[in-house]
């Protein structure tokens, strides 16, 4: 007899109605709220909320976590390590 490990399955990720979805995503502050409320990960939500923009879903923006870069000490940096 053959010691064969189970195949490993994905997660799925949890069945939210559109309208769920909606409403988490117009009630949250941000991606990872949406993903806290709804259970679906980050890629997913991320996906789901660029297709329903594009068929017209009203979904407001998030906006971008960026983080703040010194242009002029990076530019010394790439300068040096030539």
């Amino acid at each position: 007899m053959t010691d064969k490990k189970p195949a490993k399955t994905k997660t799925k990720n949890p069945a939210v109605t559109p309208e769920a979805f909606v409403t988490a995503w117009q009630t949250s502050e941000s991606i990872k709220q949406v993903v806290e409320k709804t259970g679906i990960t980050e890629g997913s939500v991320r996906f789901r909320g660029s297709r329903y923009r594009k068929l017209g879903v009203g979904l407001k923006k998030f906006g971008r976590a960026t983080a703040k870069l010194d242009v002029e000490t990076l530019n010394k940096l790439a300068t040096d390590l030539v």
